[in-house]
Formats: structure tokens, sequence, C-alpha cells
């Protein structure tokens, strides 16, 4: 395992959303890029991974490209799972702007599925350059995540009235304000919803993601 950061990005034939990653977060020594991309890899995508085996050579770093065949997805998600879950330690920044779509596809579900500590940062980068749109290292747990009993109620009389207190929706639900505490940590780690203070009173509101799954 790599002392340094380490990039994780879909790759094409195309190698300029790497380099401009790379180049972002300065990439330096002990940083590795892992490029995942279609298995077999063609004479594009080989000379584009040159370029980026260089550049990362050149700033102290290393690089490694790895084709995942994405006409088996089964084998194609759990290779891509012992990637993330080999990265346990490490700061991990994931950039999926580059390579097929569907690799995107299996990147994103590997990273719902795999268990991982590390912090990782996930980004796409628009065709046209001018927009990086981050995606929420929360997200990723949203599937696994569990929304019955006390979290249901909460969901559900948040997406009611709005917002509430934690004092308040503990009475609206009959639980003790230490229980209610443990529910509300447990839902914004997933992004469900976001707790503000006003004074000494801790407030909770629903995020556009709860009231999705609760009227739909």
């Amino acid at each position: 395992m790599t002392s340094g950061r380490v990039f994780l990005c879909s790759f094409g034939f195309d190698e300029k959303f790497v380099l401009r990653c790379l180049v972002r977060y300065g990439f330096s020594v002990g940083d590795i890029v892992k490029l995942i991309t279609s298995d077999p890899p063609d004479s594009r995508v080989l000379d584009a991974y040159r370029r980026v085996e260089e550049l990362a050579r050149r700033l102290g770093g290393s690089s490694e490209l790895l084709a995942v065949d994405y006409r088996d997805l089964d084998r194609a998600i759990s290779v891509i799972i012992g990637i993330v879950g080999g990265l346990r330690g490490n700061e991990v920044i994931v950039n999926l702007s580059g390579g097929m779509r569907i690799l995107i596809c299996l990147i994103l579900i590997a990273l719902m599925l795999a268990e991982t500590k590390s912090k990782i940062k996930i980004e796409i980068e628009t065709e046209d350059l001018k927009s990086l749109v981050d995606i929420p290292q929360k997200i990723l747990k949203l599937p696994k995540f569990r929304m019955g009993g006390a979290k249901l109620k909460i969901a559900e009389i948040l997406v009611s009235r709005g917002e509430l207190s934690v004092t308040e929706l503990a009475t609206a639900i009959g639980k003790d304000k230490s229980l209610m505490s443990r529910h509300i940590r447990d839902m914004e780690e997933v992004g469900l919803i976001h707790t503000e203070r006003m004074g000494r009173t801790k407030i909770v509101k629903p995020t556009n993601i709860l009231r999705a799954l609760i009227e739909s």
C-alpha cells in the first residue's frame, strides 16, 4: 500500500482529464495514479497512458493501468471493489471525467459497495472543462443505510413539517433525546438531513434527497 495519495481515474484514449486532475491536486512524490480502462486496452489508450506515466514519473510518483472487462459486470465490479478495498488509510481522489460511461458506472457501484475507511473525494469534470462537480463521499453510504422504525418516523415528520429541533423531534416520536441524537447523527452521515445551531438549540432539516425518497 502506497504511503501517498491515490488517484483513481476512469480512463480512455484522451488523457487530458487525468493530467488536469494530477496538476490540480499537486501530484507529487509518493502519490500513485491508478487508471481503470476497458479490457483489452487499444493502442490509443496505451499511447495516452504512456503520457500519464511520463508525467507521474517526472513528478516523483507512479502510475498503474488496470483493465477490466465491462462485459462481465460481476467480475468487473468485484475487481474494482478489490482495488478500492486495498486503499485503506490513503487519501483517495477519484476522477470520473474520462473513459467509457459504463466504466464510470462500474466505479461508482464499486465505491458504494466497498468497505473502506479512506477519505475519498469524487469529482467529474465537464467536457468543456468549465465546471468541476463534486460528489459527497457520504452519498456512497446511502445504499447500505436502513431507514426503518424511528428513522423512518423522523424522515416522515421532517418532510411533513420542514424543520424541528432535536427536542421537538424526540417529543414527536416518543423517544429520549440521547437516542434521537444518535439517529440524527446516522442520518446526517449519509446526507439525508443536515443540522445547524441556533444558539444552544440544534435544528434538523431534511435534504432534497430525503424529500425525494419519502415523497416518491
